[in-house]
C-alpha cells in the first residue's frame, strides 16, 4: 500500500517536472524569438536566426552564429567576423534532419538527390551511419540547415548550421531565404 503511494507520487512529480521544463523551453524559445525579430529590425533585415556552426566557413565547431536574412543577401555573423552571401549566389538553402539524410543516402534517387547539395561536415555523420539498416537512431534529434553558394571564384561552396530547439523556426527562415531569393532572381527552366 506504501509503496504504490510512493509510486504515484514519484510519476507525479516526474511528470510535473517534465511539463515545467517544456514550459520553460517554450518561453525561453519565445523570448529567443522576439529578441532575434527585434535585433533584426534594427538591422533592416527580414528575419534572424541563432544556429550552431557546423562546418564550411574555417572558424570553429560549434560557435553561435547569427544569421539575418534582407531582401538581397544573407549575413552570418559570429563573435567578430561577418560573413555575407549575395542571393545572386545562392543555390540552395535547406533543411533536413539527420535521419532523413541518413535514409536519402542509402537509396539511388536520395543520393542523388544529396548529390546535388553540398553537406560540409555532414558527411562522417551520413557515412558513419549508413550501416543501421533500418533502425532508429536513439537520442537527440539534429537538424540542419544547408547554404550552398558560389564563392567569388565561382566554386559550389556550402555551410552547414544546427539548430535542434526551434526546428519552426528553422524552417520559416529558410523558407523566408528562398522566397527573398526567388523574389530576386526567378528560376527560369529552360526546355
Amino acid at each position: 500500500m506504501g509503496c504504490d503511494r510512493i509510486f504515484s507520487l514519484f510519476l507525479w512529480l516526474l511528470l510535473s517536472g517534465i511539463i515545467i521544463y517544456s514550459v520553460l523551453i517554450m518561453i525561453m524559445n519565445r523570448n529567443q524569438n522576439k529578441k532575434m525579430q527585434q535585433e533584426a529590425a534594427q538591422k533592416g533585415a527580414i528575419s534572424a536566426l541563432q544556429a550552431i556552426y557546423v562546418d564550411g566557413l574555417g572558424i570553429r565547431k560549434n560557435a553561435l552564429c547569427q544569421l539575418f536574412c534582407f531582401e538581397d543577401r544573407l549575413l552570418i555573423e559570429v563573435d567578430s567576423s561577418k560573413f555575407e552571401i549575395s542571393f545572386d549566389r545562392l543555390r540552395a538553402a535547406v533543411v533536413k534532419s539527420e535521419q532523413e539524410l541518413i535514409e536519402q543516402s542509402k537509396s539511388v534517387v536520395g543520393r542523388a538527390i544529396i548529390g546535388t547539395l553540398l553537406l560540409p561536415g555532414l558527411g562522417t555523420i551520413v557515412g558513419g551511419m549508413s550501416g543501421i539498416g533500418t533502425k532508429k537512431k536513439k537520442g537527440k534529434r539534429n537538424y540542419y540547415l544547408i547554404l550552398n553558394y558560389l564563392d567569388s571564384k565561382g566554386d559550389l561552396k556550402g555551410i552547414t548550421f544546427k539548430e535542434d530547439l526551434n526546428i519552426l523556426r528553422m524552417n520559416k527562415f529558410c523558407q523566408e531565404i528562398n522566397d527573398s531569393s526567388n523574389r530576386l532572381h526567378p528560376e527560369i527552366v529552360q526546355l
